[in-house]
């Protein structure tokens, strides 16, 4: 079962976490995701989420999972 969370809430907080652990800027996370530094701006201020496909290539970069990053699991490593 899904757990009831909104991921507007939990997204920004993890996307920042994750980005200090990878020691890269919004600048950097933007041209290796495919989209722009006001995409991830938007993103960091819990304005919005993004597609699938720039989430995936977010995570990737990151080097966390996809469900980590919207709050689905605790681990940053594992799949749900």
């Amino acid at each position: 079962m899904i757990p009831d969370i909104h991921p507007e809430d939990v997204f920004p907080v993890r996307l920042k976490a994750a980005m200090a652990a990878a020691d890269i800027s919004a600048a950097d996370l933007a041209e290796r995701s495919g989209t722009n530094r006001n995409g991830i701006r938007i993103y960091l201020c819990g304005r919005g989420v993004p597609s699938a496909f720039i989430l995936a290539r977010m995570a990737a970069t990151l080097q966390v999972s996809c469900d980590w990053l919207l709050g689905l699991v605790e681990n940053k490593e594992d799949i749900g």
